[in-house]
């Protein structure tokens, strides 16, 4: 939505805000990984109807997640620094700063955005988070307009004004996560008392939630490069694709949900050891994605245009967002493949080799291949985004072949040896 009140400004509007955001993204995605472990472990005890276990895994994850994001402010300076390696157009990289800067002070919402949502989501509460979700959109909507145009006398901020509207959004968010956790903390914990603060668990959280932050980090660093191979090509490609990226994040937040829901299931049946039911449910989750996501990428293939002319009337952007879209179609059905399988190796605590896929990936297939196809054949940024869809196809192949040839048995025997071993460091 950001994006889409910020397409009324011009393409320099477009371009700034979906920099900074691909640099804020740089650091909180790769943090953000680390609390999949909450899922992950979360599910696994709400499985086994561990109430005292799920009550530390909260109160742990909760407190790192504070500690990382009050560090992660500071991360503006480098990330503004790095900014002016992405553009060079003044106007942009003047407002991306100031964007980008409003993001690094929303790092507090955002650390506890990366806890409480989860820990819901491995207790089954999904219905409270749709709700809450719901909440925060809308008044995301309701300042992007109030703030970026100035509307009923508040301040015309422009670009900025999204910015801000983002970051009260975020409070708004965790404030009512906070307040519906409390409400029902007596029937998630039960008698479970309040533990105490321990390294054994902040310890398990961790290690079980680094590999993830890895690939986070190998992923969006990748994705970074990719953005500056794109940005390097002029304000008008960028802006395409910033807003190419928009309209598949619409869909994606199916697949996306989807997929955390997948990771839920997968890592409650590796509790109980029931694989049938895991791979049942993966299946299952692939056909749903791949439907929607393949529908909706026919209307993407065959209407491009009429898509891109809702964030921008430019000429050159529509151009260039055309082609993009049309390559999106078929990234799309390969997308809902690597978002599923990639979410069931997570359920099942394999992030090691999710985190090597990526890595190989991302740096040896998708960089390359955008480089090769921008700056050799002239492509522009339609060749970046066949550079991306070559990368997502074959990494969805990889994840499920991966799962479904799993032996978990042995898997399984390896994730409780885990457990114990933390389980008397805690001791």
């Amino acid at each position: 939505m950001d994006i889409f009140f910020v397409g009324r400004l011009g393409k320099e509007a477009i371009a700034a805000a979906g920099i900074a955001l691909t640099l804020f993204g740089f650091v909180a995605f790769s943090v953000d990984g680390l609390f999949d472990s909450v899922v992950i472990l979360g599910s696994a005890a709400f499985g086994a109807n561990d109430r005292s276990r799920l009550r530390s895994i909260l109160r742990h994850a909760t407190l790192s997640a504070l500690g990382l994001g009050i560090i992660a402010m500071a991360a503006y300076f480098p990330l503004s620094f790095l900014f002016s390696f992405l553009t060079q157009d003044p106007v942009v990289l003047r407002n991306g700063r100031i964007f980008l800067a409003i993001c690094c002070l929303s790092f507090i919402p955002t650390s506890l955005n990366w806890v409480l949502p989860r820990f819901l989501m491995s207790v089954h509460r999904t219905r409270a988070l749709a709700v809450i979700a719901n909440i925060t959109v809308a008044a995301n909507i309701v300042l992007d307009w109030l703030l970026i145009f100035g509307n009923l006398g508040f301040p015309k901020l422009g670009v900025i004004g999204a910015a801000v509207a983002t970051l009260v959004a975020k409070t708004v968010s965790v404030s009512v996560t906070a307040l519906y956790l409390r409400r029902v903390s007596r029937n998630i914990f039960g008698d479970a008392p309040v533990p105490s603060v321990n390294g054994g668990m902040i310890r398990e959280l961790f290690l079980t939630g680094f590999p993830i932050a890895q690939t986070n980090f190998l992923e969006v660093s990748a994705w970074t490069v990719f953005v500056s191979v794109i940005s390097r090509l002029g304000t008008a490609p960028i802006a395409a694709h910033q807003i190419g990226m928009k309209i598949k994040d619409v869909i994606y937040v199916i697949g996306s949900a989807v997929g955390d829901v997948t990771t839920t299931l997968v890592a409650h049946d590796m509790g109980r050891m029931d694989v049938q039911s895991a791979r049942k449910d993966s299946t299952l989750a692939v056909r749903l994605v791949a439907g929607v996501m393949g529908s909706v990428s026919l209307l993407f293939f065959f209407f491009p245009e009429f898509f891109i002319s809702l964030f921008s009337r430019d000429p050159d952007v529509i151009l260039a967002g055309t082609d993009i879209l049309r390559i999106m179609a078929l990234y799309q059905l390969s997308d809902a493949v690597f978002i599923v399988y990639r979410a069931a190796l997570n359920g099942m605590n394999d992030t090691r080799f999710v985190r090597n896929v990526i890595l190989l990936g991302g740096w040896f297939v998708m960089v390359p291949v955008a480089l090769l196809l921008t700056h050799v054949f002239r492509l522009g940024a339609a060749g970046a985004w066949v550079g991306l869809t070559i990368y997502v196809t074959m990494a969805a192949i990889l994840y499920a072949r991966r799962f479904l040839r799993t032996d978990w048995k042995k898997k399984r025997a390896v994730t409780v040896s885990s457990e114990t071993r933390v389980q008397k460091d805690e001791v």
